[in-house]
């Protein structure tokens, strides 16, 4: 099977948007009561308030992205914008939305998705974002190879992912466990037979352990050189990133 190429597009009998999970958090607000989630697909209205929260908070809090110093970067912030905004016309990425009855519900949480194939082909040169560029390079360029997804899961396509958020008001109440379950309800109805992330901070790593995703490989951030021998993610936490996947057969 890994030898085909993939057609994989979100099958028109799965409603979009479509709720993948309902969660209650573990512990209670300032209200006195523990919030309660709605997990679904990200839509377009939600799209842009969605990059304005991964651009300007989660490049700040997420190891890699902080330590690269992205947010001083703006032609990568700008190229990151874009990149995720390509990757939600696959119609796979979640949102946790504060299940409050309100009008405009709160984003509490977020997992960009993307839909990899065997038979993409990735271009360094296509970013001119120095911090972004050092990203992927290191990650799609390198630990990418460390584990040959479509051979080990005998599949042409999976679920791949580029940013896992948390807003800080809702953190330590599960949610970033929760919406990585999600991820097998929704791969199960369209179709998708394994996923795959780079868990690059120790939250990613501890909720990806949580749900049930598998380590496949783990390579140490200090592998990682300049031409000059320095390292490129001096003072990292955590000390390595963790390929981590599932397969949903």
């Amino acid at each position: 099977m890994s030898g085909e190429v993939s057609t994989w597009s979100r099958p028109s009998s799965v409603p979009f948007p479509t709720v993948w999970r309902k969660y209650e958090g573990t512990s209670e607000m300032a209200d006195g009561k523990k919030p309660k989630f709605v997990i679904q697909d990200l839509t377009e209205d939600l799209l842009e308030d969605v990059i304005e929260l991964m651009c300007v908070i989660f490049c700040k809090d997420e190891s890699i992205l902080g330590n690269v110093r992205i947010t001083e970067d703006p032609v990568s912030l700008n190229e990151l914008g874009e990149f995720y905004r390509r990757m939600w016309r696959d119609k796979v990425s979640l949102v946790a939305l504060l299940d409050d009855g309100s009008s405009k519900p709160r984003i509490a949480g977020v997992n960009m998705l993307v839909i990899c194939r065997k038979q993409d082909k990735f271009c360094i040169d296509d970013f001119k974002g120095p911090a972004l560029r050092t990203i992927l390079r290191d990650l799609v360029g390198y630990a990418a190879n460390c584990v040959n997804i479509f051979e080990h899961y005998d599949v042409k396509e999976y679920l791949g992912a580029f940013g896992l958020f948390v807003h800080p008001d809702f953190r330590r109440q599960g949610l970033g466990a929760e919406i990585l379950r999600a991820r097998e309800n929704l791969c199960k109805s369209v179709g998708l037979k394994a996923t795959m992330t780079f868990f690059t901070s120790l939250g990613g790593q501890n909720s990806a352990r949580k749900a049930g995703l598998d380590l496949l490989a783990e390579i140490p951030y200090n592998i990682f050189k300049t031409e000059d021998g320095q390292e490129v993610y001096p003072g990292i936490e955590p000390k390595s990133i963790k390929v981590m996947g599932k397969s949903y057969r």
